[in-house]
């Protein structure tokens, strides 16, 4: 990314333009390419790394380690990840439609937190009750995640709020984005109350 030279932008671009993942993806890709600002064929190296870091915070999970110690773990890791992210940021900058190398560390140190302080308060502690609805979704991932590429549920969801829309001015927005995701989880709390679990 910093060496190679971009034909008509030079050595080291990371603009939206001119970076060395955006033309390989225009060269090789041509009219196959879906029209983001997301670069594929070069980040799929580092998209590896992302799901690496995830495989890596499951194993942990899994592992006969105490409880104390898994949390120990995943905050250790994650406050590593995020300090190496931000220094390495310095020379390669955190950019999210690149997925930089310190994008993955400083995103994956964030999510090692988070599932630290998660499995900290619902498995150690025992507070359950409050994450009732992400478990309803978690129990699905893999579906909702492919459902929602294949379906927009804002405008399934503007089939009920649609014509609230002139009364609610700048909040119709974010109206229409809750009623699509009420949706969205009403159909996977009947998967969940069926049983019905998809995976790989």
């Amino acid at each position: 990314m910093a060496w190679m030279p971009v034909p008509g932008y030079g050595t080291g671009q990371l603009t939206p333009e001119g970076n060395l993942a955006v033309y390989l993806d225009k060269l090789l890709l041509g009219s196959y390419q879906d029209g983001t600002t997301y670069t594929w064929l070069l980040s799929s190296l580092t998209f590896g790394c992302t799901v690496m870091l995830g495989i890596f915070g499951g194993l942990l999970l899994r592992s006969k380690k105490t409880q104390k110690q898994k949390v120990t773990w995943l905050l250790g890791v994650g406050t590593l990840c995020i300090g190496l992210g931000l220094i390495w940021s310095i020379w390669f900058p955190i950019i999210k439609h690149l997925w930089t190398s310190s994008f993955v560390l400083f995103s994956g140190g964030i999510c090692f937190l988070l599932l630290g302080l998660f499995y900290l308060v619902i498995d150690v502690w025992g507070f359950r009750k409050w994450a009732y609805l992400f478990k309803v979704i978690g129990m699905n991932a893999i579906f909702v995640y492919m459902i929602t590429r294949l379906f927009d549920f804002r405008h399934i969801g503007d089939i009920f709020v649609g014509g609230l829309a002139e009364r609610l001015g700048s909040w119709n927005g974010l109206i229409q984005g809750m009623a699509g995701f009420l949706v969205i989880w009403l159909i996977l709390y009947w998967m969940y109350k069926k049983q019905t679990f998809i995976k790989i």
